[in-house]
């Protein structure tokens, strides 16, 4: 599928050095930008503002809401995460004291299966733990889409990696079984179809999910993913009850009231065309139908693409992105999920230009550190833009190898149970 003049990401940035004729290696900066990043943190510690603060206790950060609601479910009261007082005070115990705002619990009871393990812990090790086994895991993933040695290496110098790891948040969870899926789509569907049900604990992340397997044919991934998804939904029950599925679909309109329509967590942090409109003083009804305009060609795009012969690479990138784009709440430790569409498009190397796309989608998520407000938007643009123009390149490609027509029976309907050829 690569062009001519199309290389690989790792010497894409290659130039020459004076004249010492030594060249400029992109993946020796981004081995730098990784030590950058151990080294920020570990000065966080010691200054106090992460882990541990300078009076002893640990420091609030998103990961809080896991590991409270972890220990609540270990205590028999699983339920009792979706109540706000009895989540807040298990909070202000990990702590050791009172602190203003409140860090919200919105999963489905599925996510406790994860998140007990990780709360029989005490909360500073537990953090540690969820972080290096989370991004352990992300890192494997990537791998096994880009088996290169610097793939790891590269994935883990993009900036959103730091803040997801600070926050102690999900997404790379959330990123490594979109990866792990899509790189066994075709070879293990069964494997395929188990880890997209696990991703059920991030349902907005879903909205594409069926709609692409469905039009590509991925019948076995579809129903792997489905009783995947009813066993978790069977072993949530038989652990912890039925009564936190009721919590679960009441906090449903809470979560829409408090993030979508108050702005109560802050239009800043919502990373999509949504957030961007409130942000911008927009009304909720202006948001959504921004929202919309955005999603229906996104929507019509994944579809085309996995409809078609379009190689995985391709379907997977448009998807994830896609995902990136359609769903309005996204926030900017979500957008590690971005990483695994331009390692599935590095898969047959990156042109100089994609390259560049590449580092400014990484600029666009550095300066979160920078401003506040939704600068993750265009790096899910840019991400997607790299993918509409690849499948533009490789529709071009197909076109001229073919005189099928658009949905003959042996490209459009008539595919094989499995993926099409």
């Amino acid at each position: 599928m690569a062009g001519a003049g199309r290389n690989a990401l790792s010497t894409a940035f290659s130039v020459k050095a004076g004249n010492s004729g030594r060249r400029f290696d992109p993946a020796a900066l981004a081995g730098l930008l990784v030590i950058a990043y151990a080294a920020f943190l570990v000065g966080a510690v010691v200054a106090g503002a992460w882990l541990v603060g300078p009076d002893g206790h640990p420091v609030t950060v998103d990961f809080l809401s896991f590991w409270a609601a972890g220990r609540l479910a270990l205590a028999g009261q699983a339920a009792a995460a979706y109540d706000f007082a009895a989540h807040k005070a298990v909070e202000v115990a990990a702590i050791g004291h009172p602190f203003e705002g409140y860090y919200s619990w919105y999963y489905p009871p599925t996510f406790f299966l994860v998140m007990v393990p990780v709360a029989a812990l005490p909360y500073v090790p537990a953090l540690v733990a969820w972080m290096v086994a989370s991004l352990a895991g992300f890192l494997a993933a990537i791998r096994l889409v880009l088996p290169r040695r610097e793939a790891m290496v590269f994935a883990a110098a993009v900036p959103v990696v730091l803040w997801n790891f600070s926050a102690g948040q999900n997404g790379f969870l959330s990123a490594g079984l979109m990866a792990a899926a899509l790189a066994a789509i075709d070879r293990r569907p069964a494997i395929a179809g188990i880890l997209i049900g696990c991703l059920t604990y991030k349902p907005q992340f879903g909205i594409l999910i069926p709609l692409a397997l469905a039009c590509g044919g991925y019948w076995r991934v579809f129903l792997a993913a489905a009783a995947t998804t009813v066993v978790l939904a069977g072993a949530s029950i038989l652990a912890f009850g039925i009564a936190p599925w009721s919590g679960f679909l009441a906090s449903i309109h809470v979560a829409y009231q408090t993030i979508l329509v108050d702005n109560l967590v802050g239009a800043e942090k919502l990373q999509s065309i949504f957030g961007l409109v409130r942000f911008l003083g927009g009304s909720t009804n202006l948001a959504w139908a921004a929202q919309y305009a955005v999603a229906a060609p996104v929507i019509g795009f994944v579809a085309f693409v996995w409809w078609r012969r379009y190689p995985i690479d391709l379907k997977a990138a448009a998807l994830v992105a896609g995902t990136a784009l359609a769903t309005p709440y996204v926030l900017i430790y979500d957008l590690v999920i971005l990483i695994v569409p331009v390692a599935f498009l590095a898969r047959n190397g990156l042109s100089r230009g994609e390259v560049w796309a590449a580092l400014a989608a990484s600029l666009c998520l550095f300066a979160y550190a920078l401003s506040s407000g939704p600068v993750g938007l265009p790096a899910s643009l840019i991400v997607m833009g790299m993918a509409v123009r690849r499948v533009l390149g490789e529709g071009r490609r197909l076109s001229m190898a073919s005189q099928l027509p658009l949905f003959s029976r042996e490209e459009g309907r008539g595919w094989p149970a499995q993926g099409r050829p």
